[in-house]
């Protein structure tokens, strides 16, 4: 019998609940295409606003999530190929196999981050006024650079 240490179940709890958002997140994506559809939203600028607000937020996820789920029926083809008794079959499905293996770990990556809680004010605009005081070319030069670092900061 195998035993699991407590980082393992740890990681399937983590893995269970990511999936279970996921869902939850192509079924409001789904229900928000429909509701965009919907004559009385399009009639409605504020609710098509925030309607189509909503499923940008979200249609990153939700595309990740399809592909993740398209990897994992690949990788699982793949896996019942190997079960062939042809050995040229059998290679390209191992071959199959790595690469979705591959593009699983890839996708559930880009899935983990994009999942990450959003700032409310990544999305707002600033206005920032750098002005050289007293102080001549020195104090030119130091506002370029301030300028710089906060235009290389706020890419």
């Amino acid at each position: 019998m195998e035993r699991r240490s407590r980082g393992d179940s740890q990681n399937v709890y983590h893995y269970y609940y990511m999936w279970e958002k996921l869902k939850k997140l192509e079924k409001e994506y789904e229900e928000l295409l429909a509701k965009m559809s919907d004559p009385a939203v399009i009639g409605n600028q504020n609710a098509a606003r925030t309607c189509g607000k909503r499923k940008r937020e979200i249609e990153a996820a939700v595309m990740l999530f399809r592909d993740l789920q398209q990897s994992k029926k690949h990788a699982q083809e793949a896996e019942d190929l190997l079960k062939s008794s042809d050995s040229e079959l059998r290679e390209m499905a191992q071959e199959e196999f790595i690469k979705a293996k591959h593009d699983i770990k890839e996708i559930e990556e880009k899935l983990r981050i994009e999942l990450l809680p959003k700032d409310p004010d990544d999305q707002k605009d600033c206005i920032m006024e750098i002005r050289a005081g007293a102080g001549g070319e020195e104090a030119a030069l130091f506002v370029s650079e301030m300028s710089r670092m906060y235009m290389r900061y706020g890419e």
